[in-house]
């Protein structure tokens, strides 16, 4: 009942959106409304898959009469178990996998879709994450970092590397995404998902035309935190994926000098107090 419920009524533009969550407060209801705004356009479905934890009344309530299905489940399996339990349940042609705490620019659904027209052997796309303006100074040391890691992925293997697949905000090709085995232990799900398209012989492509944001880590613990999903990969996709990853995974110390140097000739107060 649920996967007839969640298809798109128009099948010429057939896609569904996919929000795993469990907080799912007052940042999923501004993200979803932000979505619908820039997107009004009647060709997807939006799916919330709740872990564990029911959404408050006044998010429901808020969330009400737009298109949006909402699964609460009981047991409690983690943002990778959402993200299979949406697989699973997607009936239409396209998939975009985000989070409750981005913020969409206009036209981004429409920015996918023709992508994947475009190039039929296309399996998977990222958008372009853009922090929002900093407020603090410990936000504009962190945007240095983050200017830093674009410089890198943008120019490393020309675009189509794992650090340009940011779980922010992902398209796929559900026929490609439902041959996916994801285990619910993996933490950095969005390299994960990257390699496994990989594995599978996918084509993979980062949209700087389809940008949505997010706001920038509060705190040094938060930003940290971030920084571990990178140090556990390698080891995740050895144990799991059981292949060699090494030429894919380190990054060339050229290109992380270059980035450096390049950040520090920018801003370089700020880049030595990043550092």
């Amino acid at each position: 009942m649920i996967a007839e419920k969640i298809r798109p009524k128009n099948p010429e533009l057939d896609i569904t959106i996919g929000i795993p969550t469990y907080y799912g407060g007052e940042s999923l209801v501004q993200t979803i409304n932000g979505f619908i705004k820039h997107n009004p356009e009647d060709n997807y479905v939006i799916v919330i898959s709740v872990d564990g934890k029911p959404l408050d009344t006044s998010v429901k309530k808020a969330l009400k009469n737009k298109k949006v299905t909402i699964i609460e489940n009981r047991d409690r399996t983690g943002q990778v178990g959402r993200i299979k339990q949406i697989i699973s349940l997607c009936k239409t042609k396209y998939l975009i996998l985000t989070q409750d705490d981005v913020i969409f620019k206009k036209r981004i659904v429409k920015e996918i879709l023709a992508a994947f027209e475009k190039d039929p052997k296309l399996t998977m796309i990222s958008a372009h994450v853009v922090p929002t303006k900093e407020t603090t100074f410990f936000e504009r040391i962190i945007h240095v970092g983050v200017n830093t890691a674009h410089y890198i992925q943008s120019r490393w293997t020309g675009g189509d590397n794992y650090l340009q697949a940011s779980g922010r905000c992902l398209g796929f090709r559900s026929s490609m995404a439902k041959q996916f085995e994801i285990p619910n232990s993996v933490i950095d799900a969005d390299a994960y998902l990257y390699f496994l398209n990989k594995l599978h012989k996918g084509r993979f492509q980062h949209l700087y035309n389809a940008i949505c944001y997010i706001r920038s880590p509060k705190n040094l613990t938060e930003h940290l935190k971030q920084s571990k999903k990178y140090q556990l990969l390698y080891y995740e996709l050895k144990k799991y994926l059981k292949i060699d990853i090494r030429k894919d995974y380190s990054i060339p110390l050229k290109l992380r000098l270059q980035g450096a140097f390049v950040s520090f000739l920018t801003n370089p107060v700020f880049f030595s107090l990043y550092l």
